[in-house]
């Protein structure tokens, strides 16, 4: 004869609420811990989804907050799989909405982690921990950062976030994203308060971060922003090293440019610009740097052409050519 708690077990995991209902009125230990991983009823139900399983399990006496071995609740795991509803009837069953796994995992840092919004939402409205840490010391604004689910980093930001807290790594919500090349989620922390120039523990910046994966949207945000294009890691590292080490030209043409002083950019177009005209036959001698300044200043046409050539980026080449124009009082087209 079958263990009944192996039965409801198995009747859980395969939704029949009718053999659920069977099994508990027949006797079945609604509490009971089916095979190694310590699971009960109720967490096989969570995970499911079988939200009138879980219901029947909990009015016959299951355990709320039991956790299997790995310290997983019913509402930790119904918050990693986004159901919804279960979440709702755990967390008015009383659900301790903070109870941490044995990595310090809770319902929140899981629902942030895979971009659960409105799962995240029950749990802030039944005063989760915002800012709670796992062992880690990630905080679910930074794991929804790294994954980019911005709409979710909003939420948490609305209610309390810290936005550049950091990890046992010293990583920021605004590095992790940068990494992972999640724009509109560096935005979004941008737009409150990231520090972009807040380093980890080994001298990292969210600048090179985006450096090293190529996000070049993000990389010329971050420049923008105002960001220290030559600073150097620890090891001496710096953005541009690590965009040209891991073969992204234009990332690294960009941080190039960015990094050299206005008059730093214009003797270099203006060399540069010379050294055409000599080889098309339109210079025959040198010209002193400041005549050629002064001929750089006239000619925003030849100043797109030497910025191409030199930056390699059209993008930047317009912009480059648009504030020319702008400081030139020549309007904005």
């Amino acid at each position: 004869m079958a263990d009944p708690a192996s039965a409801l077990c198995d009747a859980a995991q395969g939704g029949d609420l009718n053999d659920v209902r069977v099994l508990i009125e027949g006797g079945a230990d609604v509490n009971q811990v089916h095979e190694e991983e310590g699971d009960t009823p109720l967490i096989i139900a969570s995970l499911e989804g079988y939200t009138e399983i879980a219901k029947h399990l909990l009015a016959a006496g299951a355990g709320v907050d039991q956790a299997d071995n790995d310290g997983f609740t019913p509402l930790f795991i119904s918050s990693q799989e986004g159901h919804q509803e279960i979440v709702k009837v755990l967390l008015v069953k009383g659900a301790e909405v903070d109870q941490a796994t044995n990595k310090g995992d809770t319902p929140l840092i899981v629902s942030s982690e895979q971009g659960h919004q409105e799962v995240a939402k029950l749990l802030l409205a039944a005063d989760a921990d915002v800012n709670q840490v796992n062992n880690d010391d990630d905080t679910p604004l930074i794991l929804s950062s790294q994954n980019g689910h911005h709409e979710t980093v909003k939420l948490l930001l609305a209610k309390g976030a810290t936005v550049n807290q950091v990890n046992s790594y010293g990583a920021t919500p605004l590095m992790m994203s940068s990494q992972e090349g999640h724009e509109e989620t560096v935005k979004v922390l941008l737009d409150k308060g990231a520090d972009v120039d807040q380093a980890s523990s080994n001298g990292t910046i969210a600048l090179i971060a985006a450096s090293s994966g190529g996000h070049y949207g993000i990389v010329k945000l971050f420049l923008k922003t105002g960001a220290d294009a030559n600073h150097a890691m620890n090891d001496g590292s710096t953005a541009l090293s690590y965009a040209v080490r891991n073969g992204h030209t234009d990332v690294a043409s960009l941080l190039r440019h960015w990094s050299l002083t206005i008059p730093q950019r214009l003797a270099t177009y203006a060399y540069i610009l010379h050294a055409i005209d000599l080889e098309e036959g339109r210079a025959t001698q040198a010209e002193p740097v400041t005549k050629l300044l002064q001929r750089l200043a006239r000619t925003p046409d030849d100043i797109v052409r030497v910025i191409v050539l030199f930056v390699g980026d059209g993008g930047v080449a317009e912009e480059e050519l648009r504030l020319e124009k702008l400081e030139r009082g020549e309007g904005n087209d």
